[in-house]
């Protein structure tokens, strides 16, 4: 019987211990840098840095000439490739949003040192390295809709492969939300 309790307790401390991927109020910012001609290039020096707040964060290219910055706060941030022998690639006005990671890739091109290649952010780009679904709810979404009785649950319909319960706008109710997400029952959700 002791073995019995010592193995489930063993198992639940196994449990605690596992990280968890829940959301987070941060975003990462990953990458890779080429030369002209296409080919990845290691060591480069990466910086991100935040465009509010003037603090930078200092990355690597690793073999295949990539790079990542996690844990980054929600910001506009730039982000700058330089290499020796390489002319400084920079690319500035990169909105990073919460729990997003966002691809920037960077091209050196040879030059000086001194030579800045500057490019302005992107439009949105399909997500392609991870398989997250998500959304966020901005302030101006919150405001200009019409809410009924301002609640915040009927804000859960704005998300990807959320669908009101039957009755559709009945479905909201005082005690929860009857929605159903990527096709689970609400319950399930």
């Amino acid at each position: 019987m002791k073995t019995h309790t010592l193995i489930l307790a063993a198992i639940a401390a196994l449990l605690v211990a596992l990280p968890v991927s829940a959301q987070t109020s941060f975003g990462t910012i990953l990458g890779d840098v080429t030369d002209e001609s296409g080919a990845v290039v290691p060591g480069v020096t990466v910086t991100v840095t935040n465009e509010g707040t003037g603090i930078a964060r200092v990355a690597s290219t690793g073999e295949a000439g990539g790079f990542t910055v996690p844990s980054l706060p929600a910001a506009v941030y730039s982000v700058a490739a330089e290499m020796p022998g390489f002319s400084q690639s920079q690319q500035t006005g990169v909105q990073l949003a919460v729990n997003q990671t966002l691809r920037v890739d960077l091209t050196l091109s040879i030059g000086e040192v001194t030579e800045v290649v500057e490019v302005s952010a992107a439009a949105l780009q399909l997500q392609t390295d991870t398989s997250t679904v998500a959304s966020t709810v901005d302030n101006e979404k919150v405001v200009e809709l019409p809410l009924n009785g301002r609640s915040f649950t009927q804000l859960t319909i704005l998300m990807p492969g959320a669908v009101a319960g039957a009755g559709a706008l009945t479905a909201f109710q005082t005690s929860g939300t009857a929605v159903s997400i990527s096709g689970l029952r609400s319950e399930a959700n």
